[in-house]
Formats: structure tokens, sequence, C-alpha cells
């Protein structure tokens, strides 16, 4: 057993110097604030990396999902990444989300729309049930093939199914 108190986690060493989470998370917060893509990214990746880890970066939810309307495809898709994954403990932050989603389901990039989709199918969130099935729906309709490949395979999902199964299809 460590000389630490239950529930909290030892500090780490980085580079010489001894760093806490507080610190940390603090450090990550500031980059993603940040005006600049690059720092955006750096931030991001440290936190997929510990997320990957099995960390709890949660608190982060906020500071992550002010950049779900990121302009840079590469930051975007970790910052929905990071949404999929804590989503469900952060119910009330992630409906925030939700419209940029829907603004994202209608961009001209048939890659932005068919990401948005599966993303907006993977959070899982009761309130956004019925949001998401509208979503399914006019996805099968979409011009791109990509996009209307993907609508039938999100029903199939038991989760996606389990839902939306008191709303009609």
């Amino acid at each position: 057993m460590s000389g630490f108190a239950e529930g909290l986690t030892s500090p780490e060493i980085e580079g010489g110097a001894i760093v806490d989470s507080k610190t940390r998370f603090a450090d990550l917060k500031a980059m993603l604030d940040s005006s600049k893509d690059s720092l955006k990214m750096d931030a991001m990746k440290r936190i997929i990396n510990l997320v990957a880890k099995g960390r709890d970066v949660s608190e982060l939810f906020a500071a992550v999902v002010k950049n779900v309307a990121a302009k840079n495809l590469e930051l975007k898709k970790l910052v929905y990444v990071y949404l999929v994954r804590y989503a469900e403990e952060q119910q009330d932050l992630a409906l925030l989300s939700i419209s940029t989603f829907q603004r994202a389901l209608k961009d001209p990039n048939q890659l932005i729309r068919a990401s948005a989709l599966r993303v907006l199918s993977s959070i899982r969130v009761p309130m956004i049930a019925p949001i998401m099935l509208l979503s399914i729906r006019e996805s099968v309709r979409d011009m791109s093939a990509y996009v209307r490949k993907i609508s039938p395979s999100l029903y199939k999902v038991d989760d996606v199914r389990s839902q939306i199964s008191h709303y009609r299809l």
C-alpha cells in the first residue's frame, strides 16, 4: 500500500518535475482553450492516451466539448472519440454538443456527415434518441452513397435499437 490517502493518486514524474493530476489537467485545459490547433491537437492526443491507459479524465469534459466544432478534421475526430467515451457520464454537457452534430449532418463533406452520424448514434444519452432516429432516417436519403451505406448499419447496433425501440420507424 502506498503512502497516499485512499482515493488520491500518487504524483508522477515528468521531465524531472513532479506533476500531479490537477496540474496536468490545468495544463491540458489551457492547451484546449488555446487558439492554436497544434496545442489543441497535442492536448487531445495526451487526453486520448490517458483514456487508453484507463485513467479517468472526465473532469476535462467541458474543456474538450468546446472543441467539438473545430475546423481541423483530426482534432474533431479526437474530440469525437473522447465524447463517445464520456457522454453517458456527463449527459448535460453532452447535450450541448448535439446542435453541432446536427449542423455537421448538413456539411457538404460526406466524411464529416458520416462521422457526425456515427458519433451521434454512439452517444448513450436517452434524451437524444429521437434526434438520432431522425438523423438516421434522413441519412438514408443522403446524396452520398457512403453516408447511405452506414445508415442501416447504425440501426443494426443493438444499443441503438434498444434506445429507439419505443419510437416508430
